[in-house]
């Protein structure tokens, strides 16, 4: 067997020519740091960054997946080169940008506080707290996610994993709606070691997954989810046998539109638990966020996608949103609505739109994000900006509020990283406040409406889930491979 080489770069560059810059993938929720090699102002390769495994407390061990690893070229097809302007015949017409903002200017004069903004997967802190910002100028608290997550964000313990979750000796692990693999692989990596230098029982309620090491995998259906809550289920027995529980919970259970419902009957689950175990054992539940803006969203302040917010939304803001899971909200032709749509690909976000604006991607610029472990981790300029007429997040919101007249502010790491401090001491509710730890009542919703829909995860969505992989041909490839020789089921 010959050496494993990289077929994308394979007899463009030797490796004396590369300029090499450390940063981080923003494509998952871990925030892997990677090391991208460049030539001139061509993104060559994309490699894990060996050099500083501990640069953030989610080491990924000197692994990416294959998306972090190949889905570079999508970075430089498909751009929104100039700000865009729907016609009456649902064309666009190219025009600057001091008349984009003009005709932004006109329809903020005639609304009040009917706005709202919405942010995407790959949207940073600086442009989120500045679109926020920005929407608040307006009399209006409408920011919401891109993504239809109904976790409770009060407490921040709901979305982000504490960094030695799995070094507290882990002797059971339930997984419900989450491949690991596909959705967090460094995570799925951490896994793996436990399984084969702990023994580790893993056992999966969702679609059979290949996740590199055994696991058992006991349905799809709700039905059987229902028997384990209920505790008619022999996995019941192993549960409270176990020292220390852990489940975690993934994305194709909690954006099902009957999460609130089912997430009733986990809590309850796990409250029963922790009266029937002993004091030396404890279940813990996670929910499992996929994307890297996500759990910076949740910390200034962006909610679950409310369906009438958005559509009594005079105008509404898109940035780098383009999440069906959002955009099937609106409604057709609504003349009254009119939408601003910040990206840098020509997506599904901007075929929404009336009006569109370049930015830049996370390898064109410097960024801060949140990982799933709460870490703040900065993004590095690796190329050059590949259109001089696109600008950065941030700065084009800075530019508009300036523009409209409205707070004019600025932005560094700082006062971002103050911003996220001070949010996380003055939650809603505090962390030792969680019901488990004390003698409270639980509390309940009683009506209840659930779906007879399986558990299931798409494993297209792994390799087309953002509008940079959505324009990179070898994610196109990789789908066809699976479509072609593996025998999945979508």
């Amino acid at each position: 067997m010959g050496a494993l080489t990289s077929k994308p770069y394979a007899f463009l560059a030797r490796s004396w020519e590369l300029t090499s810059i450390e940063t981080v993938d923003i494509l998952d929720s871990a925030c892997s740091s990677i090391r991208a090699d460049t030539k001139g102002n061509l993104i060559m390769r994309i490699l894990p960054n060996l050099n500083k495994l501990n640069n953030n407390k989610f080491i990924n061990h000197g692994f990416i997946s294959d998306r972090a690893r190949f889905s570079y070229d999508g970075i430089k097809v498909q751009r929104i080169s100039t700000p865009l302007i729907r016609n009456k015949n649902n064309t666009f017409s190219e025009l600057n940008w001091h008349n984009a903002f003009e005709i932004i200017k006109k329809q903020v004069n005639q609304i009040n506080n009917e706005v709202s903004g919405v942010a995407g997967r790959l949207a940073d802190l600086e442009s989120s707290l500045a679109l926020k910002k920005l929407i608040n100028s307006f009399g209006s608290n409408n920011c919401f996610n891109s993504e239809n997550i109904k976790i409770n964000n009060d407490l921040n313990s709901n979305y982000l994993i504490n960094s030695n979750i799995l070094n507290n000796n882990i002797d059971f692990c339930l997984l419900i709606g989450l491949n690991l693999r596909q959705e967090i692989p460094d995570l799925n990596i951490k896994f793996r070691r436990l399984y084969y230098h702990s023994n580790l029982e893993i056992v999966s309620i969702g679609s059979k997954n290949i996740l590199s090491y055994p696991t058992l995998q006991i349905g799809m259906s709700l039905a059987i989810l229902f028997n384990v809550l209920e505790g008619k289920h022999s996995l019941c027995k192993k549960i409270i046998k176990s020292k220390n529980a852990l489940i975690l919970v993934g994305s194709s259970f909690y954006q099902r539109a009957d999460f609130f419902s089912l997430n009733n009957f986990v809590t309850w689950f796990n409250y029963k638990l922790n009266i029937i175990k002993s004091k030396n054992s404890i279940v813990q539940i996670k929910s499992i966020i996929n994307a890297a803006s996500h759990a910076g969203l949740f910390e200034i302040g962006f909610h679950s996608p409310d369906s009438l917010s958005i559509n009594n939304s005079r105008l509404l803001y898109l940035l780098v949103a383009d999440e069906l899971s959002t955009l099937n909200y609106l409604k057709k032709d609504n003349l009254k609505q009119f939408i601003i749509y910040q990206g840098h690909h020509v997506d599904v976000g901007a075929f929404y739109s009336n009006i569109v604006l370049p930015s830049h991607t996370y390898l064109e610029k410097s960024a801060t994000y949140l990982n799933l472990e709460g870490v703040v981790c900065q993004t590095k300029k690796v190329i050059t900006p590949i259109y001089s007429n696109s600008h950065e997040d941030w700065k084009i919101i800075n530019a508009l509020s300036q523009f409209l007249n409205t707070t004019m502010f600025t932005m560094d790491l700082n006062e971002i990283t103050n911003k996220i401090n001070i949010l996380k001491n003055y939650r809603f509710y505090a962390e030792a406040n969680k019901l488990l730890g004390n003698d409270s009542k639980l509390q309940v919703q009683h009506s209840f409406k659930i779906y007879k829909k399986s558990i299931h995860f798409s494993i297209y969505k792994f390799y087309k889930i953002d509008s940079i992989t959505r324009a990179s041909k070898i994610m196109t490839i990789c789908i066809k491979l699976i479509k072609d020789h593996l025998n999945f089921l979508n």
